[in-house]
């Protein structure tokens, strides 16, 4: 996904208000316009509009130093952790490991969990480990090499989406809506496995 100053340069009369939780949010009872959910949940909610704003297809990435050192050795650096989100009761690794096998390399590993995939994004960054992500939030940060991807050429579809859920009767609906079809539209055009799939 693209950052969001795109979208305050192409919305400036559009402020957003951007708060992340770990927390399950009661959708009849929290104070909210708009709901970004990344879940394998799927069942509709009384009374809101649900959008789908991408799918969920995940790789392990890593900054450039860990990448390099995994060319050079095959191996991670020692002590490098696996990180994953707690999604799937936290099994995206092993998830990963039953499609693409390699004990040699990465299954001695030690995994570290967080709730929430966007907190995996600063410690892969930082050289704190290997991060089981979601590719379509990461396409400019893998074009720009800031973060690398182990495997190219192999990515973990799930049954995991990112909706937007919000109330049918939402006060600030014209604006949610434009927010809406910017996400979508930059989710498409930044999605690197629909890029892929259409060569």
């Amino acid at each position: 996904m693209p950052r969001l100053s795109a979208f305050y340069n192409a919305h400036p009369d559009i402020a957003l208000d951007i708060q992340p939780t770990s927390k399950r949010i009661n959708t009849s009872a929290d104070d909210y316009d708009l709901l970004i959910r990344y879940t394998d949940e799927h069942a509709p909610i009384d009374d809101h509009i649900i959008v789908k704003v991408t799918d969920a297809h995940l790789s392990p990435v890593c900054n450039a130093e860990i990448h390099a050192y995994w060319l050079q050795h095959n191996a991670l650096p020692p002590g490098v952790p696996l990180l994953e989100d707690a999604l799937n009761h936290g099994h995206q690794w092993r998830n990963w490991f039953r499609q693409y096998p390699s004990p040699d390399l990465l299954e001695k590993c030690s995994v570290m969990r967080f709730d929430l995939q966007s907190q995996l994004y600063e410690p892969a960054l930082s050289g704190h480990g290997v991060a089981l992500c979601m590719l379509e939030m990461l396409s400019n940060d893998i074009a720009q090499g800031q973060l690398h991807r182990l495997f190219p050429d192999q990515q973990l579809a799930t049954t995991s989406q990112m909706l937007a859920i919000y109330p049918e009767d939402a006060p600030r609906e014209a604006v949610i809506e434009r927010f809406l079809d910017w996400m979508v539209n930059a989710a498409e055009t930044n999605n690197p496995i629909v890029q892929k799939d259409a060569q």
